[in-house]
């Protein structure tokens, strides 16, 4: 056993003797490292606000060179279902400043550098907190970037009404399904914005829901509860009878839990207290056969009797309907300024006005080509007259390049719009003017803001007055630059003036946004 200690003694001496000369053959190099300052271990943010970080580089040696260097910048969402979905990409630059397509809650963030030239990866973690919620008081603007449908939401300060603080552009892009997590998808052509407090047979609970509707389905965002968005529970389908129709190119609201809504120029009605969805629609005989209406209507405001001006494309007469009635009825106006039962014209467009104690406005076209204005009394209680009817003649200016057309609500001044003119006109004094010149930019949109249940004077609308009259006495116009389709629509909401006097901004336009489809001010009072 000696022997045998004594040999392994010497096999280990032997051993570290090589290993000392071994280390005395290599030139040994410290590797350079790469220090990141400016980035804080917890970051937090507001939600919809943007990540902002300017991280600063410094190498220990100087050997690295910034500019082989690449950035990732990567959120891990614990919330998602899909291992896929978990990893997303805030952005790919050295400086971050990106609003994260993430909702309220807490996530580890890493920011990975990678030296491109020598393979060297450095990974530095932080926490991300985004805390807050969203107002329920704003715009919501929908715009249409290479035929799909971008949502931006202006959120209105209630400490200080009408200064919209903060404005989210591609809001759908921070609204999360709360089945599978995905992001909200505004796919199809879009074509309207809706506001309308609402029940239905699933959710029973009034709600004041955004719906959004384009040319492939109608979609539903519950404002009341925080912006939430649910395409099972919150869907169309659920204010039908039987799935018909599927969704809706426009509604019009009369009151919460009533509305009808317009789809390929059928008319449907629904009366949540009633217990009537969607299902047949009112445009029909009494023999079964439907016609097809127009797509304008005239619908005044504080309407809880819910009555509405229709025209019959087919027949080219107009017809009125009650809520909840089985079908539109047919007007007469037998010795007046034209023949509503058959008035051998196609209807160009029409509105309401609460002025003159509430006149429907209509713009009609001959089989000549000529354009008349058509002015008739309807009021929320369905009383109709023939008031008068003007030729659109050549003392109407570009008329007959008119794409858009508008009534305000204190005055009753006709508004019309070429791509880049917006001409104003008073109904009683027959003056005309040119009201504002948008050269250099095309106008999408032209409308008067509609808030169903309130109608000025009531005390309803006394209560809010402060927030609602520069909204309800303006008019809105968007615009954009063709040359910059994605991000220079710009909405301006424009208050009227007595005796035709300017167009007032009621408050700074909202911009950044695409080519301006609809605009509709959210009212969650």
């Amino acid at each position: 056993m000696k022997t045998s200690s004594t040999l392994i003694l010497c096999f280990f001496i032997a051993l570290f003797s090589s290993c000392n000369k071994d280390l005395g053959n290599y030139d040994y190099i410290e590797a350079d490292s790469l220090l990141v300052t400016n980035l804080k271990d917890t970051i937090d943010i507001k939600l919809g606000e943007n990540l902002k970080i300017t991280p600063n580089l410094a190498s220990k040696t100087n050997q690295i060179n910034q500019e082989n260097l690449s950035f990732e910048w990567v959120a891990y969402d614990k919330s998602q279902v899909e291992a896929s979905q978990k990893r997303k990409i805030l952005s790919t630059k050295k400086d971050i400043d990106v609003l994260p397509v993430l909702t309220i809650g807490t996530y580890p963030v890493y920011l990975s550098i990678t030296d491109n030239e020598t393979g060297s990866i450095w990974t530095y973690p932080f926490t991300l907190n985004i805390k807050g919620a969203y107002q329920k008081y704003g715009w919501f603007v929908l715009s249409d970037i290479a035929d799909k449908g971008h949502l931006s939401f202006i959120e209105d300060n209630p400490e200080k009404w009408n200064s919209y603080p903060k404005t989210y552009h591609d809001f759908q892009n921070v609204l999360f399904s709360e089945l599978d997590g995905s992001p909200l998808a505004i796919n199809g052509k879009p074509k309207s914005l809706v506001n309308h407090t609402n029940m239905n047979a699933v959710v029973r609970a009034a709600k004041n829901y955004l719906y959004i509707n384009t040319s492939e389905g109608t979609t539903l965002i519950n404002v009341s509860d925080g912006m939430l968005y649910n395409p099972s529970k919150y869907t169309f389908l659920n204010e039908t009878a039987s799935g018909n129709p599927t969704s809706a190119d426009r509604e019009f609201v009369f009151t919460a839990g009533s509305a009808m809504a317009m789809k390929n120029g059928d008319l449907y009605s629904m009366q949540y207290t009633m217990q009537t969805y969607y299902n047949v629609p009112v445009n029909n005989e009494a023999s079964g056969k439907t016609y097809k209406l127009s797509p304008f209507v005239a619908l005044p405001m504080g309407n809880g009797g819910g009555n509405i001006l229709l025209f019959d494309s087919e027949a080219k007469r107009f017809m009125t309907y009650k809520h909840g009635s089985a079908r539109a009825a047919a007007l007469s106006s037998e010795g007046q300024a034209i023949d509503v039962t058959d008035t051998q014209m196609d209807l160009v467009w029409m509105g309401h006005t609460l002025a003159f104690d509430g006149q429907a406005i209509a713009v009609m076209k001959d089989k000549a080509g000529k354009l008349f204005l058509l002015r008739m009394t309807y009021t929320a209680n369905a009383v109709f007259r023939v008031e008068s009817l003007t030729e659109l003649d050549a003392t109407f200016t570009d008329i007959n390049q008119a794409k858009h057309f508008a009534v305000d609500n204190l005055y009753g001044y006709f508004f019309y719009a070429t791509d880049n003119k917006l001409y104003q006109y008073d109904l009683d004094a027959k003056v005309l003017k040119l009201a504002k010149d948008y050269a250099g930019r095309k106008i999408t949109l032209l409308k008067a803001p509609h808030q169903a249940a309130l109608k000025p004077g009531t005390p309803t609308f006394t209560k809010y007055q402060e927030r609602l009259e520069p909204i309800l006495f303006s008019i809105l116009v968007g615009s954009n630059t063709e040359s910059a389709p994605t991000n220079s629509g710009k909405l301006e909401v424009l208050r009227v003036s007595p005796l035709m006097g300017p167009l007032k901004e009621s408050f700074k336009p909202f911009e950044g946004m695409g080519k301006i489809v609809d605009a509709v001010y959210i009212d969650n009072a």
